[in-house]
């Protein structure tokens, strides 16, 4: 358990163990951070800084990083700081503390001796320095609104003097540091007869301001606020923040690469992190990874014992007040009265360590075990000192102990990290920092260093000295005195005004160099070309290891060289794509207005606020020069866009008009669905070819849309009728492609009333989606060319409806006949889903076409459902049977569920598909076996194999090739099962023997099969071909044995 004294001075901090005792402070139901945040899943290969430990000392830094950021710009694009924890989120000594937030606790016992080895002020700063950490933790939480979600509780701190030598050596503190200048206005005394009447103990005291709380909910919440600071759109330098449980850091070396910033590798189990920064902030374990800060003189593993246990008397008895006693080893406070129905407190109490001097639990690490002598003293503390409040020999709820990390000093390390025993080797240390050993008194203490320490590595990434804040006792640096880190300190000073000296002269020589390459020469519109290039990538994201990419990010390359700039200024093609959306920029949109000249715009507005009004008025001007027009906005945001149109929109092309209402309102009748504002009977486009319009309602008349256009898409607001849709599509001879969803109300049309035939001779594609007696009604009365491709969507199950059309003459079956080219079969191949069925009219012939790829070939009939299909038997009963598929020579089944059980329905579509010469069965999840057996021995008749010929009884007579893709040959409980395999050499064997062979086997992606398989099968099929993949659902990887 701990290393002997006189082996201190080599004793290094082991890692934390893995399996510490449970604090309470980690029994929270909801936490804020989960406690094995990022402790799977790939790590975070590449950070600027590199923070070792997620405490208070390690988020607080992240914190601080991410506000100081905010305001300053200290490199291209985001800053990465990754959090590495060896175990839970916050599971070192911050999440196994006493629960303290206290500026005095310890003040008064050390300030005399401050005052006497560095002088007052620096006495002085200490004091300052608590009360900075605590106001600013005091006030993040207030200004968060995290009261009652982290405990806070400001009811003072009772220090209790059990002997005349610590009251007396208290008062001279408390008397220096008064004439030292120190506000000690808040500070009261008590006798003992005064703090026996007022809260239970017979012994003088002294009652000083002071906070409790819970200290791992504080730590949760400054992690997210960090991050959520770090994405803020008000952040001159973005923080990108990554937390990694689990993932102890076991080296660090040292790394060269060309042309790279990083200067570390820091080593885990999980793999290596890259990293320019680290951010020691392990407390106790710091020497694990910094071997000289080991021993006496430096960081001292102490280990620390609490328990959390419950008061016998209410807490108006109590009172909210927290205590300490016997120079400060012992320290408690009750917590708020929320879980017990007697409103006795709980009383969270630490201490002890007196009990096992002179080593004082010194040099451990181990905090998976508790000291039962500490353990002991613990529970007779507060009912000797308390008497009648506390019930004797109770058991505590819960006992933990946690490892702190003292110092010889009391003085914590934060700042570089110096090796003063060894000057030669400190430029190995440069990038590294410190923050650790605050003796039992980190609370306090820990939230200002992490903030000198963040500022610290700011100003080193800007390349300035950093300036220490009043506040900072400088004792608490790598001592100014020592010779050797004045040296350094000297050197980095030299060194950095060097840099300063000669950066105009780096400039001047970088804008040389930039001259001197071929891209210099090429002449400017050959540069314009590779901008407008660049620009198409940068939205495509195409070829660009870039993870997010915005609509205004490729004007960089403008601020590359002055050259770049002139030829970008001077080119208007490049600034004709307009974005609104908020945030934004509104002197932006009219400087891109300014720079394109005359020439064609194209504009999206995506959801804008009211502070876009006059912009988009001085864009309605311009709708002379707009080409292609994406319109997200509001209904009175459109309006007010449309007042101030002019008549004309020569160039426009494209556009598309989207009610963003409609998305955020619920509605329930056609009635409020806004009328589309874009009239095209008073707006004249002659040159609109694209017009999707989406959540707005439509009069359907004769000239309701422009002549000139080639595709048309209507999604989201339903017509009264469908005569009034065929007026309105009547004059749109040009259309190429036609998308209505939703468009048809319920039912059909008035059967008394001859209907319309809507007439499109230049349709290319047709999708509808909806209910589906309409949608079927329309088709059929829609006359365009056989080779036109067609695809449903409807919106409801499979139903009588559809059933009652299809026995009556299902229209696809007309359709599909009228395409018949000459002898050739209406469907060639016939793909089936579990939501869908896809016909071909043409395919492409070979053996070694990938199914998928078939699969998802754009298909001459497309009908989708958006519930199941095949598990409703009359689909296939009624409805395939209408279709003409007896000509198809292809079948796909993908992810179709076939039990063997259930098979009639097949039967009656595939006796009308006599035709089938190849099979493919492609299956996610993996199949049972016996299904594809069932189907490859489906029989029309229903006699079973082998009673009858075989002319009568298969299913597929003409059957040549069968492929099969990701099919579970055995059980992985079964490794040995051959049933698959003889089932199907029994299949093959049979159709050979009546002269029906296949001929042909395909093979890809199967499961739990091998070679052995294959020659197996080789006997029943002349060819075979097969990927070469093993693949077992015990491996992570296919293994190629080709």
């Amino acid at each position: 358990m701990a290393a002997a004294q006189d082996n201190s001075a080599s004793y290094h901090a082991s890692l934390p163990v893995p399996n510490p005792t449970r604090s309470f402070w980690a029994t929270s139901q909801t936490p804020q951070v989960d406690p094995a945040e990022g402790s799977t899943g790939p790590i975070a290969e590449d950070a600027d800084i590199c923070i070792i430990g997620s405490g208070i000392t390690g988020i607080s830094a992240a914190y601080h990083l991410a506000r100081a950021l905010q305001g300053k710009k200290v490199k291209e694009g985001v800053v990465k700081v990754v959090i590495l924890e060896a175990r839970d989120f916050c599971s070192g000594a911050t999440g196994r503390n006493g629960g303290h937030l206290t500026e005095t606790r310890q003040f008064f016992h050390e300030f005399s001796r401050m005052a006497q080895q560095q002088g007052t002020d620096e006495a002085v700063r200490a004091k300052a320095l608590e009360h900075y950490n605590v106001q600013g933790i005091v006030s993040f939480i207030r200004e968060e609104h995290l009261e009652d979600h982290v405990d806070l509780v400001s009811g003072g701190l009772l220090q209790l003097f059990t002997n005349d030598e610590e009251y007396r050596i208290t008062l001279a503190q408390y008397d220096a540091a008064k004439a030292a200048g120190v506000n000690v206005e808040d500070i009261q005394w008590l006798t003992a007869e005064e703090t026996k009447l007022k809260y239970g103990a017979f012994y003088p005291a002294m009652v000083s301001p002071g906070n409790n709380l819970w200290p791992l909910k504080l730590v949760g919440a400054l992690f997210r606020r960090a991050e959520t600071i770090g994405h803020s759109d008000r952040s001159i330098t973005k923080l990108d923040l990554v937390l990694h449980t689990h993932t102890p850091v076991t080296a660090i070396d040292h790394i060269s690469e060309a042309g790279s910033t990083h200067r570390f590798a820091l080593a885990t189990p999980r793999g290596s992190v890259k990293c320019s920064y680290i951010l020691h902030a392990t407390n106790a374990y710091v020497s694990h990874l910094l071997p000289h800060m080991a021993g006496p003189d430096g960081v001292i593993p102490t280990r620390g014992q609490v328990v959390a246990t419950r008061a016998s008397v209410t807490s108006d008895v109590l009172t909210t007040i927290a205590g300490a006693a016997n120079d400060d080893f012992e320290y408690w406070f009750p917590r708020p009265v929320r879980e017990d129905p007697e409103g006795k407190p709980l009383i969270i109490l630490g201490g002890g360590r007196e009990v096992t001097l002179p080593q004082g639990e010194s040099y451990v690490t181990d905090d998976s075990v508790l000291n039962p002598n500490v353990s002991k003293f613990l529970r007779e503390f507060l009912p000797k000192t308390f008497p009648g409040r506390f019930e004797v020999d109770k058991e505590p709820d819960m006992e933990w102990s946690g490892i702190m990390g003292f110092t010889k000093s009391t003085d914590p390390f934060v700042g570089p990290v110096v090796d003063r025993s060894k000057p030669q080797d400190n430029r190995s240390f440069e990038g590294q920092y410190v923050a650790a050993g605050y003796s039992g008194h980190g609370m306090p203490r820990a939230f200002a260093c992490a903030e000198a320490v963040a500022q610290m590595i700011i100003a080193d990434m800007e390349g300035k000295e950093w300036e220490v804040p009043d506040w900072f006792p400088r004792s608490y640096l790598i001592r100014p005195d020592d010779p050797a880190v004045s040296s350094m300190l000297e050197q980095r000073k030299h060194i950095r005004g060097q840099i300063r000296e000669h950066a105009d002269v780096i400039r001047t020589l970088k804008w040389k160099l930039n001259t001197l390459t071929y891209i210099a020469y090429l002449p400017a519109e050959m540069l314009a070309a590779i901008f407008q290039w660049y620009i198409v990538a940068m939205k495509l994201n195409r070829g660009l290891k870039v993870p997010s990419l915005g609509h205004y990010d490729w004007v960089r390359i403008t601020h590359v060289c002055h050259d770049w700039r002139e030829v970008a200024m001077t080119t208007p093609s490049l600034w004709t794509e307009i974005l609104l959306r908020d945030p934004g920029s509104t002197d932006r949109v009219q400087q891109f207005l300014e720079r394109s000249k005359q020439i064609p715009l194209r504009l999206q507005v995506l959801r804008v606020t009211d502070r876009w009004t006059s912009t988009l008025k001085i864009l309605a001007t311009q709708m002379d020069r707009v080409e292609d027009l994406a319109f997200v906005a509001s209904l009175e945001q459109a309006k007010r866009f449309v007042d101030e149109l002019p008549p004309d929109a020569p160039l426009l092309r494209s556009l598309h008009a989207f009610d963003r209402t409609s998305d955020e309102t619920p509605r329930a009748t056609v009635r409020n669905y806004p009328l589309l504002p874009f009239s095209f009977s008073k707006w004249n486009t002659p040159a609109l070819r694209n017009l999707q319009i989406t959540n707005y309602r439509i009069v359907w008349t004769r000239g309701a849309f422009p002549s000139s256009l080639t595709r048309l898409s209507v999604i989201g607001a339903e017509t009264v009728g469908y005569s009034d849709v065929v007026d309105a599509l009547q004059g749109l001879q040009s259309l190429v492609h036609l998308h209505l969803t939703n468009v048809f109300p319920s039912g059909l049309p008035h059967q008394s009333r001859q209907q319309k035939l809507l007439s499109l001779p230049n349709l290319d594609g047709i999708e509808l989606s909806g209910a589906i007696l309409p949608t079927i009604y329309f088709i059929d009365h829609c006359r365009f060319p056989p080779e036109t491709h067609i695809s449903y969507t409807f919106d409801t199950r499979w139903n009588e409806d559809l059933l009652r059309v299809a026995h009556s003459a299902f229209p696809l079956a007309a359709k599909l006949n009228a395409a018949r080219i000459g002898s050739e079969p209406a469907v060639k191949a016939v793909a089936i889903d579990s939501h869908g069925l896809r016909l071909f009219r043409y395919i492409s012939e070979g053996p070694t076409s990938a199914p998928e790829n078939r699969y998802i070939n754009r298909a001459h009939v497309y009908l989708h459902s958006l519930c199941s299909i095949v598990t409703a038997k009359k689909f296939i009963v009624d409805v395939c049977p209408q279709l003409p598929l007896e000509g198809a020579l292809e079948l796909t089944l993908y992810s179709v569920p076939c039990p063997a059980g259930s098979l009639s329905p097949w039967k009656a579509m595939m006796a009308g598909m006599g035709s089938l010469e190849r099979l493919r069965i492609i299956r996610r999840p993996y199949p049972n076996p016996k299904d594809i057996l069932a189907i490859l021995s489906l029989t029309i008749s229903g006699a079973p194999a082998g009673n009858q010929t075989i002319s009568e009884q298969y299913a597929m007579p003409k059957l040549k090739e069968l492929y099969l893709s990701e099919i579970r040959f055995r059980s992985p409980a079964i490794p040995g099962d051959t049933s698959f395999v003889d089932g199907l050499c029994e299949i093959l064997k049979l159709r050979e023997s009546a002269g029906f062979k296949i001929q042909l086997l395909v093979l890809t992606r199967c499961l739990n099969m091998n070679r052995e398989d294959v020659s197996v099968l080789h006997a029943f099929v002349p060819k075979i071909l097969w990927d070469n993949k093993v693949h077992y659902e015990s491996d992570d990887s296919d293994i190629n044995v080709a």
